[in-house]
Formats: C-alpha cells, sequence, structure tokens
C-alpha cells in the first residue's frame, strides 16, 4: 500500500527533510534507485518484502538524521507532530535523539541516541514505558530472542519491526551503540596518537621511561596505548560507516556528545 495523507504540516516536514538528506524512505524505489549501491536489498527483493507483508512494507519506515541541522530538524518535527515537542521544542533535554524512526504501517515513533558519556539512550513517541539503553539493547533489538524478558519495550519492538525485514533498524541502533562505546574509549585513552609520538621521539628519561599524560610508561607500554587507538579508531569508523550508508555526510564529531 501507498501512505499517503497526514496533516500539511507532517507533509511539509518529511519533504524538507528529505530535500535536506536528513530523512530516508528506505523501504523505496525512489531509495533504491538513487542509491544502486545500497547494500540491504534490492529492488526485486523489495518486491518480495511487498508481497509477504500483504503491501505493508514499501514506504513504511522513515529514518530521520536529526544531526545533519539539528535547528531545521527541531522545528519541522514539533510542527509535525506534538509528541515532538518535548524532545526538540524550548524545554527539551540538552541531548536530543541523534535518529528517528517512523513507522507508517504500526504508526509508531522510536527515538534514539546518544547522551552524557556517549551512553545510548531510547524511547518512544506516544507510548509509555518503552526505554532503550545500554543494558537491554540487545533484548530490543532482538525481540524474537527466546532468551529475551518480555518488556513494554520489547513487545513495542516486535510491532515496529515486523515489516522491517531487511534489519534496518535493529543495524542502526546497533551500529550508534557501538559507534558510542568507541567514542567513549577513545576519549578516556591519554592524550592524542600524534602527541604520544612527539614524546616516544622525544626519548625516554634516565630511567627508560615515557611521560604520557602524567603517568609514567615504558615504550612498550606507550606502544600498547598507540594500538588501542588505532582499534577503537577503526571499530568506531566502521560503525560510522553503517549510519553514512543512509547519511553520508555524518561525521564522528556529529555524532560524538564529548559530554564528560
Amino acid at each position: 500500500m501507498a501512505y499517503t495523507g497526514g496533516t500539511a504540516a507532517a507533509r511539509e516536514c518529511i519533504a524538507k527533510l528529505t530535500e535536506l538528506g536528513a530523512l530516508v524512505d528506505v523501504y523505496s524505489k525512489q531509495w533504491l534507485s538513487a542509491n544502486p549501491d545500497f547494500s540491504y536489498f534490492t529492488e526485486d527483493e523489495l518486491a518480495e518484502y511487498q508481497s509477504k507483508s500483504n503491501s505493508a512494507c514499501e514506504g513504511h519506515l522513515l529514518v530521520i538524521s536529526t544531526s545533519l541541522d539539528l535547528p531545521v530538524v527541531s522545528n519541522l518535527l514539533p510542527a509535525a507532530h506534538p509528541g515532538f515537542d518535548a524532545y526538540f521544542g524550548e524545554r527539551a533535554p540538552h541531548h536530543k535523539p541523534d535518529l528517528v524512526f517512523i513507522n507508517l504501517a504500526t504508526r509508531q515513533i522510536l527515538c534514539v541516541g546518544l547522551g552524557r558519556k556517549n551512553y545510548f539512550f531510547g524511547f518512544a513517541i506516544g507510548t509509555d514505558h518503552v526505554s532503550v539503553n545500554d543494558g537491554n539493547v540487545f533484548d530490543v533489538v532482538r525481540p524474537w530472542r527466546k532468551d529475551a524478558e518480555v518488556t513494554p519495550s520489547v513487545l513495542f519492538m516486535r510491532e515496529f519491526l515486523q515489516y522491517d525485514y531487511a534489519g534496518i533498524v535493529p543495524s542502526l541502533i546497533e551500529s550508534l551503540y557501538e559507534f558510542g562505546i568507541c567514542a567513549r574509549t577513545w576519549d578516556h585513552l591519554p592524550l592524542t596518537p600524534d602527541q604520544i609520538e612527539e614524546i616516544l621521539d622525544q626519548g625516554p628519561d634516565g630511567d627508560g621511561l615515557f611521560d604520557i599524560d602524567d603517568e609514567m610508561m615504558s615504550l612498550d607500554d606507550a606502544r600498547s596505548i598507540i594500538a588501542e587507538f588505532e582499534e577503537v579508531d577503526e571499530d568506531g569508523r566502521k560503525n560510522l560507516s553503517t549510519i553514512q550508508e543512509f547519511f553520508l555526510e555524518l561525521t564522528w564529531g556529529d555524532l560524538n556528545t564529548q559530554d564528560y
């Protein structure tokens, strides 16, 4: 089925965010046509999903990035749906959601983001007792697991994901969650790799040690810190690249809260 209707403000919101590149109608022929290298599914697979869902899949999922132009998003979303006002209006909390998922088939809205210390958070608009955090994120994105505790959040996601055959929502949620871990780890490592290399180039003290951010380290220990930076950077960029497949212009700095 085609999802039509909605208020004029909602239609304007979708049109402007799409033009901005901040909204993706992922289960659509238009998106697939404009993104021929999209790795999740093809037009033929979309046709299969549409048949499998009794015509409910195509066009059912909108994904919004708030980071590409937060002031514009913060104005458009509350105008389109009053439930957004508490999270994007003048009285909104300091940390806004990074991604908003709108399920037009089930009429559900899920918001997720990184907050203080880049810890993960998520909630539903218009549905109480739905919460996603570092402690339950894997239960929520895999709500049909036999060992998952059946909570309001899990029940919400069972409905939300019923037509997400390609796993778009779980993939983006897990990538944002894992990116938050990487960003937090990077920010807590001492100095930067370049700064550590400069210290090593200056040579050790009389005891063969190097002063790395007020901690005396051996050469091997200092090198292990650089290796940890490299590993975290690789993992962080891998998860960021998953999100960039939908929103190419997003950067590490866009998602890292740097709030410690």
